[in-house]
């Protein structure tokens, strides 16, 4: 039975009534309400400040998009009323638009073409959102199918048509569709007309200026993205191809955005010729690249061994470098090509996001900023004082619980690779060396496994799993590896799991297991759990099957429990992209392989408790994953061993607040149990 504080959706087995105190220590982290998507408003405001957001309001369970005039502004006027119904519902993407026609050519001013999640599954539709003064005045119009997946809205300059792509013809393949917003023929369908049919996983990159070109990206693996452009006229397609050694330029990753004002230029972000992203000019014309940051050509303006990504505006490149797991910023000046470095205070170090340039002034940009003190506030850049302004009304009240500040360290790994891991610790030991903490502290730890798995753990507010709460209620240390596989350092780092070296990032753990107890006197290593969501929840429950002589307890989120069962039931759409990084299990040699690094398996040798949490709309990882292993737990260690957390209404990622609040108390309550 699930106590007042779970809400009804969620059933829970094993768990314990959540006691009034347990509320209250939780409520101390769980304030905060960050910023996302943070976008400029459209052209025809007239008003080169004016942004919109998403943020959540007060009681509601999930983000609605708000609009803020200036940075001086102290409130933001909501703009829409979709979500908090009890489901989990998302409001993805946020396109503002000047004005539509409707098929009787009637005008419509204001609102935005949006992509919206009904319910967790993720299969998000296409919606035009004409917003009203509140949830009764609004109009929302779906011209996409349920159960269908849209993605990518790109609305030409002129605002006549809609691109986007979609899943609908087959439920696996993302095909390209355009819909007239203005001046539409009486017969097309709602959705509009599939215009280009294509094959496996496609996205959308940018529009030119003039209309005639849009980029298109086909994305095979984590490792390898192509570039194509459509020419949105003839619907000729042209690949995008770098001088190597391999004209199909396998294993490189090519995104790009177009130049604002010269139609023959694109700056792409690849690691042709690196390990790392790098921002490269690129002639249409002459098909020949020139470097910016690439690290490995002496010709590169501003060599950067870090990965980068680009933001283009009429006169300058906003360059983003992921350093260490925190962001950089840097202004590239596209005439001059000369670069200077923004100043980002020490204090508000963290990540970066939702970087825009305006249409209006060249010169101005905006990003959400959050660091493990501060959600995400949002910021205007001037690109020429290179000037940081917080929008007032994003700033949050200054964070009321205490903050330990990660301490990165790296160790070595069965094969000497270095592995680098953030370490967490409660707020006293702040402005202490890792060296200088007393051996006789032994304080429990829990590792904490990061999903994707090209993904990276970075130093950041994290309010779904509100790590400071962890940290400051357990009085605990938090360790999280970025294991091979993860991105942020190099592609041949990332590429370091795949296929049958899949358990090389298990032994990863295995390593920071013995790194704790040779290396880190001040941690209890007789008291530690794993804890990951995800394919970090695949990494939990292999670390159970190879190390439950050395863990307490185990947390695991929506993790795989058998590489076979889940490549099969996974969304057709996912399918193909997932067996590029994990093996193809209708081939036998390979499907005998993940059959036996299966932590189903081997699950004999789980001998440890586990916390087991899914959402039961999950479309990424089925919730069948969890129901095979949870069963096969409780018959082998007994129904006690297993305390287990099952959200309706939810999918691989908790949206509603309430349901993500009331996991981490539980996940805090089994540890403080059996930790």
């Amino acid at each position: 039975m699930a106590s007042s504080f779970i809400p009804e959706c969620v059933d829970t087995i094993n768990v314990p009534d959540v006691s009034p105190q347990d509320i209250q220590d939780f409520s101390v982290f769980e304030g905060a309400k960050p910023c996302h998507m943070a976008t400029f408003a459209h052209k025809s405001c007239n008003n080169p400040e004016a942004i919109y957001f998403r943020t959540r309001p007060e009681g509601s369970e999930s983000e609605e998009i708000y609009h803020v005039a200036s940075t001086h502004d102290l409130e933001a006027i909501r703009v829409t009323y979709l979500t908090g119904k009890g489901k989990g519902n998302v409001i993805d993407t946020y396109t503002p638009i000047e004005y539509d026609e409707d098929i009787h050519g009637k005008r419509r001013d204001g609102g935005a073409i949006c992509t919206i999640d009904a319910n967790g599954e993720e299969f998000f539709q296409v919606f035009r959102l004409l917003p009203g003064a509140d949830d009764q005045s609004h109009q929302l119009e779906s011209w996409t199918a349920p159960g269908t997946l849209s993605r990518s809205i790109r609305v030409t300059h002129d605002e006549s048509k809609l691109f986007y792509m979609c899943n609908a013809r087959n439920g696996k393949d993302m095909d390209l569709y355009m819909r007239h917003l203005r001046n539409r023929p009486a017969d097309e369908p709602e959705h509009g007309t599939m215009i280009l049919e294509r094959n496996g996983q496609w996205v959308l990159g940018q529009i030119n200026n003039d209309d005639s070109q849009l980029m298109m990206y086909n994305t095979v693996s984590a490792s390898k993205i192509d570039l194509w452009l459509y020419e949105i006229k003839t619907g000729e397609l042209e690949k995008v191809v770098l001088p190597t050694d391999d004209d199909n330029n396998a294993g490189i990753r090519i995104l790009g955005r177009f130049s604002k004002t010269d139609p023959n230029i694109i700056y792409l972000t690849t690691n042709w010729k690196s390990e790392y992203t790098s921002i490269v000019i690129y002639s249409i014309d002459t098909k020949l690249p020139r470097p910016i940051t690439t690290p490995t050509l002496k010709e590169s303006i501003l060599p950067i061994a870090w990965p980068c990504h680009g933001f283009v505006s009429a006169t300058k490149i906003l360059i983003d470098a992921k350093v260490d797991g925190y962001d950089e910023l840097y202004a590239f000046d596209i005439e001059s090509e000369t670069v200077k470095k923004v100043d980002i205070p020490e204090s508000m170090k963290g990540q970066i996001s939702s970087v825009g340039t305006s249409e209006l002034d060249p010169n101005l940009a905006i990003f959400t900023l959050d660091s493990v003190a501060s959600p995400g506030v949002i910021y205007q850049l001037n690109l020429e004082s290179l000037q940081l302004k917080p929008y007032k009304a994003t700033s949050a009240s200054k964070t009321q619980h205490p903050v330990g500040f990660p301490k990165l360290v790296r160790y070595k790994s069965f094969d000497g690779l270095e592995i680098p891991a953030f370490v967490y610790l409660p707020a006293k030991y702040n402005g202490i060396s890792i060296d200088s903490i007393a051996a006789d502290d032994k304080l429990p730890v829990v590792i904490y496994m990061h999903g994707g798995p090209a993904s990276q753990h970075t130093p950041a507010y994290n309010p779904r799993l509100y790590l400071q709460y962890f940290v400051h209620t357990l009085n605990c240390c938090i360790i999280a590896p970025n294991v091979r596989g993860s991105s942020g350092y190099g592609k041949t780092y990332m590429e370091a799991d795949d296929g049958v070296k899949r358990e090389d990032s298990v032994k990863d753990i295995g390593s920071l297991l013995d790194y704790i107890s040779s290396d880190m006197p001040f941690l209890d290593s007789s008291r530690i759990a794993a804890m990951g969501r995800s394919y970090g929840g695949y990494m939990t429950l292999a670390c159970m099957t190879h190390f439950s002589h050395r863990l307490k307890c185990a947390v695991e989120t929506c993790g795989i429990s058998n590489w076979v069962t889940f490549l099969e039931t996974t969304a057709d759409h996912r399918r193909a992209h997932r067996r590029h990084e994990y093996g193809d299990e209708s081939d036998p040699v390979m499907r005998e392989f993940l059959h036996k690094i299966s932590p189903i398996s081997s699950v004999d040798k789980i001998t440890i408790p586990c916390f087991m949490s899914h959402g039961r709309n999950d479309t990424r990882v089925p919730f069948s994953e969890f129901e095979q292993m949870k069963d096969i737990l409780q018959k082998n260690n007994g129904a006690d061993s297993v305390w287990a957390f099952m959200a309706d209404n939810e999918g691989h990622i908790y949206r509603q607040k309430s349901v993500s609040d009331a996991q981490v108390v539980c996940m805090v309550l089994f540890l403080k149990h059996f930790l």
